[in-house]
């Protein structure tokens, strides 16, 4: 499995780092729930996401980090009155600094690291899981 990841990481940089990005967007996401509710003492899963006026429920195709924002043009599917710009600009603030801090670490020591042998079969792919866990919990 983490050979896998040494791979991609290796082959396709770029896939590796818009990976990262997609999934600090959802993070971002997610702390747009927590600013949210936590101050209104509610639940952080219940209930599902929802527009705060019209109390319409969300569409899972709507909700998706940045390109669901853009897709409404920054306004609610049912009542039409506007989401706020800070939704998305904090998914994607959030999803720059999981690609920067990823980026920064790499620089600093490599993500994965290749082991050539005698023979195609004999190559090796190395994933740095400690450095993956470490960025994990500077995210």
């Amino acid at each position: 499995m983490l050979e896998s990841f040494a791979f991609v990481v290796f082959t396709w940089p770029a896939f590796w780092y818009a990976t990262v990005m997609v999934f600090g967007a959802a993070f971002g996401s997610f702390l747009n729930v927590v600013v949210y509710r936590l101050p209104r003492g509610m639940s952080l899963s219940r209930p599902s996401s929802h527009c705060p006026r019209c109390k319409h429920a969300i569409r899972w195709w709507h909700n998706v980090p940045i390109v669901g924002w853009l897709i409404l043009g920054g306004k609610c599917y049912d009542c039409q009155l506007p989401i706020p710009l800070r939704y998305p600009t904090v998914e994607l603030v959030t999803a720059l600094l999981w690609g920067i801090t990823a980026k920064a670490l790499a620089l600093v020591e490599p993500w994965a690291s290749v082991t050539l042998g005698t023979t195609p079969e004999d190559v090796r792919y190395v994933f740095n899981g400690e450095l993956f866990f470490s960025w994990l919990g500077l995210a």
